[in-house]
């Protein structure tokens, strides 16, 4: 675990050449992913509050959308921004509707495109809560394709949203 001492010593160290930038960029993701995972609620803690258990499924979103010809790209497929804003919709919309607050997204991480959508077919959008802080929450979502005339379906699409909850000046709440 780096602390906040060690990561300041790094960005002075930095500062004076003592080391490369790789190197300070490297502790800087590691202080920051560990000041998160001292803000998080375990899954240990999840399997053990069964009202928490309950607010993360009732939050489970799904939006179902036909893929239209004015939603491609020059190859008949989804345009990529199309898709990441159904992606952030659906987002918000699980991440409201599990903490009942005002809800901004700040960070889309880690998307894979994995299958092209072509038009003419049904997207099927999934939001799941995956992590829960102090005042933000991950959400998971996996965009599937649908044909509109056979039955099944292919996952396309997986990514993670960061949400953070806001008070009336925007600045971040408690999401519990």
């Amino acid at each position: 675990m780096i602390t906040k001492e060690e990561y300041l010593q790094a960005k002075e160290s930095l500062q004076e050449g003592k080391i490369t930038q790789d190197v300070f960029l490297l502790i800087e993701q590691k202080y920051e992913q560990d000041k998160q995972r001292k803000n998080k609620i375990t899954s240990e803690e999840w399997s053990k509050d069964d009202a928490l258990q309950k607010r993360v499924k009732n939050a489970e979103t799904v939006v179902y959308k036909a893929v239209f010809p004015g939603d491609t790209n020059h190859h008949n497929t989804m345009f990529g921004g199309t898709v990441l804003s159904y992606m952030d919709e659906v987002a918000f919309l699980t991440a409201t509707r599990f903490s009942r607050k005002p809800i901004v997204t700040v960070s889309s991480d880690k998307i894979n495109f994995e299958h092209s959508i072509p038009s003419g077919t049904i997207v099927k959008v999934v939001g799941k809560v995956a992590e829960i802080g102090r005042t933000s929450m991950k959400v998971f979502i996996e965009v599937f394709i649908e044909s509109m005339y056979r039955e099944g379906s292919e996952l396309a699409i997986t990514g993670t949203f960061t949400l953070v909850a806001i008070n009336e000046n925007k600045r971040p709440v408690a999401i519990i």
